[in-house]
């Protein structure tokens, strides 16, 4: 495994923990996506696993290592876009350039960042902000990437190249943990599911079973209806 979790606590506070008892792994080239309704603690678990918040207890043995050694492991992507500046695109993408250049030209192709390299941050649309903060946080050439809501600000195409750009680097043996609030991304980009209520882990699975159980019907009190609208992609209505 690539990250572990035990009996997991996560919170802003011990009086008071958003989630408890978080069994949590990550294997090479799995994109999971973490589900659950507004304010059940999605953002607290990736934070968490990226070290931005302390675990009030439990086992997570990466959160042990060095920055720069952790740094190494995940790379993470909060949902914040990028502070307006006059910094140069290309010049806040070259403090993360990674040793090989394919990365570079995989992740700007995708996400269709190379018209604005030569712009500045602060004539850039909220979205291609986001982008250029996507990028910035593929390009570290991590093995687990953590993202929080990457779909914030984008338009429908972009969406639909970062789903191709995640399946490119789970070619790669590069791992995604995603939270999202877009299920048609999550559903046609996943390999696994998570969704989260009551403080828990509610389900771990696959999407076939995903969709032939109706936990998304469980986890949003929403009767949901499946679409096969090709062979590999899915609706929900």
């Amino acid at each position: 495994m690539i990250l572990q979790t035990q009996n997991l606590v996560c919170g802003f506070n011990k009086s008071s923990p958003v989630l408890e008892g978080i069994d949590f792994s990550v294997a090479k080239a799995e994109i999971i996506f973490i589900l659950g309704p507004n304010g059940i603690g999605k953002s607290c678990l990736v934070q968490t696993l990226s070290g931005v918040i302390s675990p009030i207890a439990g086992e997570a043995p990466h959160l042990e290592l060095s920055a720069m050694e952790r740094a190494k492991l995940a790379s993470y992507c909060a949902q914040e876009v990028i502070e307006s500046s006059d910094l140069l695109v290309e010049n806040y993408l070259s403090l993360i350039t990674p040793t090989h250049k394919s990365l570079f030209d995989l992740v700007v192709k995708e996400l269709e960042i190379k018209p604005f390299l030569s712009k500045s941050l602060i004539k850039l649309s909220g979205g291609e902000r986001q982008r250029v903060r996507l990028g910035a946080c593929l390009l570290q050439d991590s093995k687990v990437y953590l993202l929080d809501e990457p779909t914030n600000s984008l338009d429908p195409k972009p969406i639909q190249n970062l789903s191709r750009l995640l399946l490119e680097l789970k070619e790669l043996s590069k791992s995604s943990v995603i939270v999202s609030h877009d299920l048609g991304f999550a559903i046609n980009t996943g390999t696994r599911f998570i969704g989260i209520d009551q403080k828990r882990i509610l389900f771990d699975c696959d999407q076939s079973t995903l969709r032939e159980k109706k936990l998304l019907d469980q986890l949003y009190s929403v009767n949901f209806n499946w679409a096969q609208v090709s062979d590999s992609r899915w609706a929900l209505c």
